[in-house]
């Protein structure tokens, strides 16, 4: 293949798009090296790709309409030019901030796995990873497509494994499992900063307002989502201060200082023994176990395998152990958020007080269900060729009151 060059006139934030896209190892080599600050790659790149998705989104809703599922029928609504210009900016200023927490992550465990604490390589990484789901998020223009837009995503799992190593100095040996405990500690920590933002933005004060400390209190309604209470959310911020402090704390060479705030995960063995070994006529087959992290920020999951016939079920438990505090911002949400795409749908909410997710292809009859057990355990199901029942039952059996007693009691 030729190489593809650029006309000179060719904006600079394009070619740098292109290049990261269709050149990704040697867009990466020449990031490595060239200058930029913080205040650049937001101004310069990310302010200006971030509102691709948001954009794109609000005019096919308001060009196509948005659908859902109610009581297993799409439903196809319009919505007014308010509240879909409403819906873009929450979803503008979550995937900014979500992009800083991203950075700071980066940065905080790069040293634990071999590599060098730096800030403005942190946001590079975090920046330029994220092109490839930015631009795919065009395709929200016509619904049908949108789904696609995933692809987007992997793609840039792809291009942050090709940087961390690069510009973090980690060994290629290592990257694989820095690459999970990142997005894990992100996902986490990246829930507490959208609550607050969120929050800041109901309140109609700026979001983006770093280092701000302003009390909140009562609840936040979010159109189309629920609620936040706004005093839990702050405990739960608290908290995950705590975890952040404790780790880098134990994360300081020769610091001998009790770490109390750290929450050690169950030994994996005790998390493989909740695993039952049938559930409802599914024979379990291959069985594991496995830690991993770093610092304040360990975990520990087991996995087995179910089949009945031609159907199959993953099914596992995973101790969020010293990322435990994060998911205490569980309990500060009252969600009830439904999709609908076709035959596949999406449900967010909660359970008994417990948050639920159910994604499932009606058409595929494949999916998945998860549940977060006493604000520190993941219990998932992932199947094919099963119904949503199985399913459900699957997350089940592990044993709710099993999983609050070893929350409680550590045994």
């Amino acid at each position: 293949m030729a190489d593809l060059k650029l006309p000179p006139q060719t904006l600079p934030i394009v070619a740098r798009a292109r290049g990261i896209l269709l050149k990704p190892k040697a867009e990466w080599a020449a990031i490595d090296s060239e200058p930029a600050t913080i205040k650049g790659l937001f101004l310069g790149y990310a302010m200006i790709l971030a509102a691709i998705p948001p954009l794109a989104d609000m005019l096919g809703s308001l060009l196509f309409g948005r659908s859902v599922g109610l009581f297993g029928y799409g439903v196809t609504w319009r919505p007014d030019l308010f509240s879909a210009l409403s819906s873009a900016i929450v979803t503008y200023v979550f995937s900014l901030i979500g992009v800083a927490v991203l950075a700071l992550v980066i940065e905080f465990l790069a040293p634990h796995f071999g590599g060098e604490k730096n800030r403005l390589q942190a946001f590079k990484v975090a920046v330029y990873s994220m092109t490839a789901a930015w631009v795919a998020g065009v395709l929200g223009l016509f619904p049908p497509l949108a789904g696609l837009a995933a692809l987007g995503g992997l793609y840039g799992l792809y291009l942050l494994w090709l940087g961390l190593p690069l510009l973090m100095r980690v060994p290629q040996d290592k990257t694989l499992v820095y690459l999970i405990v990142v997005l894990l500690a992100a996902l986490v920590v990246n829930a507490v900063v959208m609550a607050v933002a969120g929050s800041a933005m109901a309140m109609g004060r700026p979001a983006l307002v770093y280092g701000q400390n302003a009390p909140l209190s009562g609840t936040m309604n979010v159109p189309g989502y629920g609620s936040v209470d706004l005093n839990r959310a702050q405990a739960a911020q608290k908290a995950a201060d705590a975890a952040i402090a404790s780790a880098l704390a134990a994360s300081r060479e020769g610091d001998a200082r009790p770490q109390a705030a750290q929450v050690q995960p169950a030994p994996p063995g005790t998390l493989q023994e909740l695993l039952p070994g049938t559930i409802a006529g599914y024979t379990r087959g291959e069985i594991g176990s496995s830690s991993t992290g770093a610092a304040g920020m360990n975990t520990a999951m087991a996995r087995a395998s179910y089949a009945r016939g031609e159907s199959r079920i993953q099914l596992s438990v995973t101790d969020m152990g010293g990322a435990a505090a994060f998911a205490q911002l569980g309990s500060a949400f009252d969600v009830n958020h439904t999709e609908q795409q076709g035959a596949r749908y999406e449900k967010v909410g909660k359970v008994d007080g417990r948050l639920t997710t159910e994604k499932y292809d009606r058409a595929e009859r494949s999916g998945q269900y998860s549940v977060i057990v006493a604000e520190r355990f993941l219990v998932e199901a992932d199947g094919t060729d099963v119904d949503m029942t199985a399913l459900k039952a699957a997350v089940a059996s592990v044993g709710y009151n099993r999983l609050e007693t070893l929350a409680r009691t550590g045994r």
